[in-house]
């Protein structure tokens, strides 16, 4: 069974935090973590004008926060950001049609003992530095 949770190749966001990796979020990130498709979410960027010109606060902060809230310099920008489904209509259905049968074999076998077999191809010890 593929582990349709960390499928990066479903959604494309814009935000700031995911520009390093194309924009591309997992599954899990999209539908379950955040719950942002198809409605999209809403951050919040604190901006302080006297400290991004290189004033100091006269409050004395070093950066901008949710106490700065009510000053004169304070500025909230307000970020509606919706990820974009790389998939066309019918995929995109067929892809949460197989999502709901992982998750139900998910929790099928969710807090069950599993025996696994293998084999071990190298064991690296850990060594700890204890002194007495």
């Amino acid at each position: 069974m593929k582990n349709l949770y960390k499928c990066r190749d479903i959604f494309r966001c814009d935000q700031e935090a995911h520009r390093d990796f194309d924009g591309r979020v997992s599954v899990y990130h999209v539908l379950k973590e955040k719950q942002c498709y198809p409605h999209g979410c809403l951050y919040f960027l604190w901006h302080c004008t006297l400290l991004e010109k290189g004033n100091p606060c006269v409050h004395g902060f070093h950066y901008t926060g949710k106490r700065c809230r009510g000053c004169t310099y304070y500025d909230e920008e307000k970020v509606h950001l919706q990820p974009e489904c790389l998939l066309d209509r019918e995929a995109y259905e067929n892809f949460l049609d197989e999502l709901e049968e992982f998750e139900t074999w998910l929790e099928s076998v969710r807090y069950k003992r599993l025996d696994v077999a293998g084999r071990i191809g190298i064991v690296k010890p850990w060594f700890e530095l204890t002194r007495l």
